[in-house]
């Protein structure tokens, strides 16, 4: 179960920690207060803070859920990760860094812990950098790996079309098997 958005220079995905009926409602009081937040104005690191901290309150002890945050700014952008898996795929000229964060689920703490060990990964933003975001189901096809290489220096609309579109029709009738999360953001020049 994934979640996702973008507003206010802020990319973003939500993942439920697991399949149970606890593990969604997280997923989804994280996503709305999340969301809440980054309207409201709060930059990455503290709409995350006030996210872990309505979890904590209101689930019960253990429950949580996983986000990864990429912030773009005019200074260049920040990567910030809660429990988050997949890591971020940076693209330039072909060429694909793998890029993880590292930081506790949402909800798992009341506060101090959390926040300090949110830490966030600095990236440069260079004309023709483009950002990807995928979920766990993205990370273990490897094709899918390939084919953001291949085609991230397109625009946005043939970048998207062909990255998912090659696995779609692969997959023939059948479909794929699970339901892959792909975001991205580009710096044009």
């Amino acid at each position: 179960l994934d979640y996702y958005g973008c507003g206010n220079g802020v990319m973003w995905v939500v993942s439920a920690e697991g399949a149970s009926a606890i593990s969604v409602l997280a997923a989804r009081m994280a996503r709305d207060e999340l969301a809440r937040a980054l309207e409201a104005g709060a930059n990455a690191r503290k709409a995350l803070a006030h996210t872990n901290k309505v979890l904590f309150q209101r689930l019960p002890r253990g429950a949580c859920a996983k986000a990864s945050l990429v912030e773009v700014g005019a200074d260049g952008a920040k990567l910030y990760q809660a429990g988050y898996r997949a890591p971020l795929w940076i693209c330039r000229a072909g060429q694909v860094l793998e890029l993880a964060a590292e930081g506790l689920a949402l909800g798992l703490d009341d506060g101090p812990v959390f926040e300090k060990g949110l830490r966030s990964e600095k990236l440069d933003v260079q004309p023709g950098v483009r950002f990807v975001q995928t979920n766990e189901a993205g990370i273990r096809m490897q094709e899918l790996l390939d084919l953001v290489r291949a085609h991230s220096p397109k625009h946005t609309a043939p970048f998207m079309n062909l990255v998912l579109g090659t696995p779609e029709g692969d997959a023939g009738s059948a479909g794929l098997g699970e339901a892959v999360l792909l975001l991205t953001c580009k710096r044009m020049g």
